[in-house]
């Protein structure tokens, strides 16, 4: 009997570091995917590449630029950054062909400048379209938000009145205070979900009728991402959505603000429901924590999910990446052996691709190969088999 206790004890501590084995790994490995691929501080910050660079004279953004090529407004909400480097890489021999026409100097691009402009034309994806005023009426009172809601400074009800809305531009304000106020509603209002676009046409409507009697207007900072994660944690929101963004990832997050706004009221009576459950108090958001953590849940999927560098190396071969960067090729002086640039983060492996597109479209053409083009994922997996290389040699040889 005192054998079998002690068997019984000595397999569950080995049960037990296992387990905390298995914990700290995936926080390491957690913590190493935030350094490979960080989240952006100021996604704006890439609109000054934006027009810099020259690329508003060819694109267009809430129809401000040249028309020319596509409009990059909603994007975002379509590629992630791998996509998107991947669509700069497939159509950069049409852009240099319409630069010399257009005589506009074809801009080299660092690392910063890289990931910065990728994460600004992500982040325009996160911006809502202007909603519909009358459809908003009509949710304003389908909804029975008119039943407890004053606005306009007419029919005082029981509810707070929704005046003080009309100043602000970002509706980053009535999503804090929807959030901190609707663990308190009645849950007959709770249940009147929103369906996508609804909240931005009822926003509409409470912009255009609220009573603004000084003329305010308000704006608010753009949200931090990085700061977003760490309100994510410190609100305890890791209590069901786990420790990091890995269990959020798979959910479809990629919308605008007020669509993941209408998301979290849709769910909310649930999750009040869990956190009560589990003896958690509903955190309150003041204005910069909720910009903050709105963005962080849109970036959450910038990256996408893992490469795949198995599928890597065949995409190397389909595209004919190895007719310049094979062993023979190297030797005869055609590409660079790849191992060398295996260690570069994956903004200077983009910037380097951008840069050199002009010596490589010409072997391409010397060599009678059609320019390789990239759907999704297969640029991430592309270059997760290059740093996958050795500096040594090994798999490319």
């Amino acid at each position: 009997m005192a054998k079998n206790k002690k068997e019984n004890s000595a397999n569950a501590y080995k049960v037990f570091i296992c387990a905390l084995v298995l914990i700290c790994f995936a926080i390491f490995s957690f913590s190493q995917r935030n350094e490979i691929y960080p989240l952006p501080e100021n996604p704006l910050n890439g609109s000054l590449v934006f027009i810099n660079k020259g690329c508003i004279k060819c694109h267009t953004i809430w129809g401000i630029g040249d028309a020319f090529g596509p409009d990059l407004t909603r994007v975002g909400q379509e590629k992630d950054f791998f996509d998107l480097s991947g669509a700069l890489w497939s159509h950069s021999p049409k852009m240099i062909e319409v630069m010399e026409e257009k005589d506009i100097e074809r801009p080299l691009l660092t690392s910063v400048e890289t990931k910065e402009l990728m994460a600004y034309i992500y982040y325009l994806g996160f911006f809502d379209e202007l909603g519909d005023y009358l459809k908003g009426e009509e949710i304003f009172s389908k909804k029975g938000c008119v039943q407890c809601h004053s606005l306009g400074g007419i029919n005082k009800k029981g509810g707070p009145p929704l005046d003080k809305y009309g100043r602000y531009v970002s509706p980053v304000f009535i999503a804090a205070a929807l959030w901190n106020h609707s663990s308190t509603v009645s849950q007959a209002m709770v249940v009147q979900s929103f369906a996508p676009q609804e909240m931005s046409h009822l926003l509409s409507f409470i912009k255009g009728n609220a009573l603004n009697e000084k003329g305010e207007t308000i704006y608010m900072n753009p949200g931090n991402p990085k700061r977003g994660r760490e309100v994510f944690g410190q609100k305890k929101c890791t209590s069901c959505h786990g420790n990091n963004d890995l269990n959020l990832r798979k959910s479809s997050l990629r919308k605008s603000l007020t669509e993941i706004l209408s998301m979290m009221w849709n769910h909310s009576y649930q999750m009040w429901e869990i956190m009560k459950e589990a003896g958690l108090q509903v955190p309150q958001f003041n204005n910069e924590e909720m910009a903050d953590l709105m963005t962080y849940l849109y970036f959450i999927q910038y990256y996408g999910e893992e490469g795949d560098h198995a599928r890597g190396k065949k995409i190397f071969g389909e595209k004919g990446c190895i007719s310049c960067h094979s062993k023979e090729a190297v030797e005869q002086k055609k590409g660079i052996d790849l191992a060398e640039v295996s260690t570069l983060t994956v903004f200077e492996l983009i910037s380097a691709m951008w840069n050199h597109v002009p010596q490589m479209e010409k072997m391409v053409t010397e060599m009678n190969l059609v320019w390789p083009r990239f759907e999704k994922d297969e640029m991430k997996d592309l270059i997760q088999y290059i740093q996958s290389l050795s500096p040594k040699g090994g798999d490319n040889d």
